[in-house]
C-alpha cells in the first residue's frame, strides 16, 4: 500500500489511484456492487486511514471510519481543487507531498509523525463549508471544543498538537473513506484482524478507551468490541468509556466532559489521568 501511494504521488497519478489493501480487495469489490447510495459510496481513491497517532498513547479513541467531504478531502489528500473552494483556502496549501508522506509514515508508526492531522501542513482551510471542514479543522473542533474534555491544556494550536502527539491514538472500525458509515462490512475484512489485535492490546495494557458507538450496547459495533478478549476486564477496571453525541452522524461527535462517560459508573481513570497529564504539561 505504501509503495503504491508513493509511486502514484511521484508519478503525478495520485488522483487515478485505487487504494485498497490486497487482502481486502475481494470483499471490497463485492461491497462496491451493493452500495448504491452516494452517501455510503467508498472513496477508494483516497488513502485509507486506519489510525492516527501512536499506540503508546494513554488515551485511545474509537471512531467509525474516516469521513468524506467532497472537494475538501480531494484537496487535502489528492491535491485537486475547484473554483468554489478558493475563498476557503489558506495560503500554502500546495504541500500535498508532505501530507501524503505523513500518512505513509503513519502506516509504519515512524518516529516524529505524531498526530498528523493536526500538523500545520493539513491546515488547508480558513473555515469550514456546508460540505465539511477538512481533517485539521474537524479534529480541532471535535477534540478541543470550548469547555471540552481536554480544555485544561490551553487553546493554542501548539499546545493541542503537543497533547495529541503524546496522549491520543485514534482507531477506526473501517479504514476506508465515505460520507456515511456502512457498518455491516467491516467485521469481515481480512485486515480487521489487525484492528482486533490492537484493541486487545488496549484492553490488556490499561489504555483509556473512548468509544463512539457504545450508546447502543446491542448494536453490531458494540457487539464486535465486546467480543475482543479483555473487554470485560477493561470495563470492570474503568478503562472503557462511551462518547455521547450532540446529534446524528459522525460529524456530531464532540469530546465534551458531559458526553464522555465510563461504562462502569463511579470510576475515574480518565479524570485521574487528565489531571496528572495537564499538571505535568
Amino acid at each position: 500500500m505504501i509503495a503504491k501511494i508513493k509511486s502514484a504521488l511521484d508519478s503525478g497519478k495520485l488522483t487515478q489511484g485505487r487504494f485498497v489493501l490486497e487482502q481486502d480487495n475481494a470483499l471490497i469489490c463485492i461491497a462496491e456492487t451493493l452500495i448504491e447510495d452516494d452517501d455510503y459510496k467508498l472513496r477508494l481513491n483516497l488513502p485509507p486511514q486506519p489510525f492516527i497517532g501512536h499506540p503508546s498513547a494513554k488515551i485511545w479513541i474509537l471512531q467509525y471510519n474516516p469521513g468524506y467531504s467532497e472537494g475538501i478531502d480531494d484537496l487535502d489528500y489528492l491535491g485537486t481543487s475547484t473554483s468554489w473552494l478558493v475563498s476557503h483556502m489558506r495560503h500554502n496549501v500546495s504541500q500535498l507531498q508532505d501530507r501524503i508522506r505523513l500518512i505513509c509514515d503513519q502506516y509504519e508508526f515512524k518516529d516524529g509523525t505524531g498526530f498528523y492531522v493536526l500538523d500545520r501542513r493539513f491546515n488547508t482551510f480558513r473555515y469550514g463549508t456546508q460540505s465539511g471542514r477538512g481533517a485539521y479543522l474537524w479534529y480541532k473542533s471535535t477534540y478541543f471544543p470550548k469547555e471540552g474534555l481536554f480544555s485544561g491544556i490551553g487553546d493554542s494550536d501548539e499546545a493541542q498538537k503537543r497533547f495529541a502527539d503524546k496522549n491520543l491514538f485514534v482507531m477506526e472500525y473501517f479504514p476506508y473513506h465515505s460520507k456515511k458509515f456502512r457498518h455491516e462490512f467491516f467485521p469481515f475484512l481480512p485486515s480487521f484482524l489487525f484492528w482486533r489485535q490492537l484493541m486487545q492490546y488496549a484492553f490488556t495494557h490499561e489504555k483509556i478507551v473512548l468509544c463512539n458507538g457504545l450508546n447502543d450496547l446491542q448494536a453490531l459495533k458494540a457487539g464486535i468490541l465486546q467480543s475482543v478478549p479483555g473487554y470485560q476486564e477493561a470495563v470492570a477496571q474503568g478503562w472503557l468509556h462511551k462518547i455521547g453525541r450532540i446529534g446524528q452522524g459522525r460529524s456530531r461527535l464532540m469530546l465534551k466532559r458531559d458526553l464522555v462517560l465510563p461504562l462502569k459508573s463511579g470510576t475515574t481513570q480518565l479524570e485521574d489521568f487528565l489531571r496528572s497529564a495537564i499538571t505535568d504539561g
